[in-house]
């Protein structure tokens, strides 16, 4: 688990320049890790191109300013990733997954504004879990993801998540590829046709 306090000297400036830069030697052991949990710092770019998770089997964001380039860079290094968790993402609008062995994502208030979480090729996903609203808009495409069974929940931040061609819009979780199944323990039901 790695985190940092917010810096005290920096009172009454925005958080982007209260929080502290990623230091690189915090990852020496990065190849012999399972579990990490990174939150409230600054990732820089340049330690994305040195990444290696090997073993890593989760990985939890929260509360970290790291682009786009550098999210893909983290995510390529991660060979045997199942599972992923988001939280405040603090810098840039749109985060785009490839994983080849992520089973399961996780997202709660991804973004501060208006963002978009892309996942373009996910072959042995199965659940895309979206816990509480989020502090802006949040769009989710979801282009390839054959395996993907449960989605949920939507809440009114999230504008829409389209799944191919599916396209849906303020509802409640559905569950995928289950005909006439309703979802067990969100609620009202949802019949997929």
């Amino acid at each position: 688990h790695i985190s940092f306090a917010l810096l005290e000297y920096t009172r009454g400036r925005p958080e982007k320049d209260k929080r502290c830069l990623l230091p690189p030697s915090v990852l020496r052991s990065a190849s012999t890790l399972l579990l990490v949990s990174i939150g409230s710092c600054d990732f820089p770019r340049e330690m994305a191109p040195s990444l290696n998770f090997p073993l890593l089997k989760q990985l939890k964001l929260w509360s970290v300013s790291i682009s786009e380039d550098v999210f893909s860079r983290v995510l390529s290094s991660c060979h045997v990733l199942e599972s992923l968790h988001l939280s405040r993402i603090l810098e840039g609008s749109c985060l785009c997954i490839s994983s080849p062995t992520l089973r399961i994502i996780v997202t709660l208030c991804l973004f501060e504004g208006k963002g978009k979480l892309v996942i373009k090729e996910a072959p042995h996903l199965e659940r895309l879990l979206l816990r509480s609203p989020g502090l802006g808009v949040e769009t989710i495409q979801v282009v390839r993801a054959p395996k993907l069974e449960t989605v949920g929940l939507l809440s009114p931040c999230t504008l829409q998540i389209q799944i191919n061609n599916l396209v849906f819009q303020g509802i409640n979780p559905i569950e995928l590829g289950k005909p006439n199944t309703q979802c067990k323990g969100f609620g009202s039901p949802v019949l997929w046709p």
